[in-house]
C-alpha cells in the first residue's frame, strides 16, 4: 500500500474555504484534502490580541493536523503567518504560510511594492514577510500600503462584487506609484483578474502561488501525482 498523501489546509476565515479546497484539489490531483477552521483566533489577532494563549492555540491547530494524517499544512491567514515559525518547530511536517511565494515573486519585479490589504490586522505580517524576502534577495524596497475595511464588511455579507470594485479602485490608484501589488488575503483573490487588467505593473494574489509551493513541496517528498503512488 502507498503513501497517503493528504494536506490540511488552516483557515481563520470560513469565505476561503470552498476556493482554497478547490484549488487545492485541482493544483494537487489525487490528493486528500481537508480543512480546519478557528474563525475565533482570527477574531482575536483582528482586535490586536496577541498573547502566549492565542499562540499556543494556533500551535495546537498543527500539531492536529499532523496528528490526523496531514503531510503538508497550508497555513491560509497571512494574519497568521508571524506564528508559522513557532508552529513548525513542533511538528515534523512542512507548514507553509499562504503568502511566502507571493512575497518572494513580488520582490523580484522593481523596487516599491503596493500592498492592498481588507484587514488591518494583516499590514505588519504581510509587510515583515516581504522586507525578509527582499532581504533574503539582497534588495532594499519601499511598501506603500493600502487598507480598504469596508471591502471586508462586503465580503462578510455576502457582496462579492462590491468587495471586489472596492480592490480594483486602490489598485488603480497604487498603480501608477509602484513596480508591483500584492493582494495581502486569500479572500481577496476574487479580484486578481479585474485587478491584472486594471493596473500596468504585476498584481499577485497569494492561493494559486501558494498552492504550487505546496505541490512542489510533495513532489519534493515523493509524491507522483496520484495519492495512492509512492
Amino acid at each position: 500500500m502507498g503513501r497517503r498523501w493528504s494536506i490540511a489546509l488552516v483557515h481563520g476565515i470560513p469565505a476561503v474555504i470552498s476556493t482554497m479546497d478547490e484549488l487545492a484539489r485541482e493544483i494537487c490531483p489525487g490528493v486528500e484534502v481537508f480543512n480546519m477552521l478557528h474563525e475565533g483566533l482570527f477574531l482575536e489577532l483582528s482586535r490586536g490580541q496577541v498573547n502566549p494563549s492565542l499562540v499556543r492555540r494556533f500551535c495546537s491547530l498543527i500539531v492536529e493536523a499532523e496528528a490526523s494524517g496531514a503531510c503538508l499544512v497550508l497555513v491560509t491567514g497571512s494574519t497568521f503567518s508571524p506564528f508559522v515559525d513557532v508552529a513548525r518547530k513542533l511538528v515534523s511536517i512542512p507548514v507553509i504560510k499562504i503568502d511566502e511565494a507571493m512575497a518572494e515573486e513580488a520582490v523580484k519585479v522593481g523596487s516599491t511594492i503596493g500592498l492592498v490589504a481588507t484587514e488591518e490586522a494583516t499590514v505588519r505580517p504581510s509587510s515583515d514577510l516581504i522586507l525578509r524576502k527582499a532581504g533574503e534577495q539582497q534588495k532594499q524596497i519601499e511598501i506603500i500600503v493600502a487598507t480598504i475595511p469596508e471591502a471586508r464588511r462586503f465580503l462578510r455579507l455576502g457582496q462579492v462584487a462590491k468587495h471586489d470594485e472596492l480592490i480594483l479602485q486602490q489598485v488603480r490608484s497604487l498603480a501608477t506609484r509602484v513596480d508591483s501589488i500584492v493582494l495581502a488575503q486569500a479572500s481577496m483573490a476574487s479580484a486578481l483578474a479585474e485587478a491584472k487588467k486594471a493596473a500596468s505593473v504585476p498584481v499577485w494574489a497569494s492561493p494559486e502561488l501558494a498552492l504550487r509551493q505546496v505541490r512542489q513541496t510533495l513532489v519534493d517528498a515523493g509524491w507522483q501525482g496520484d495519492a495512492s503512488e509512492d
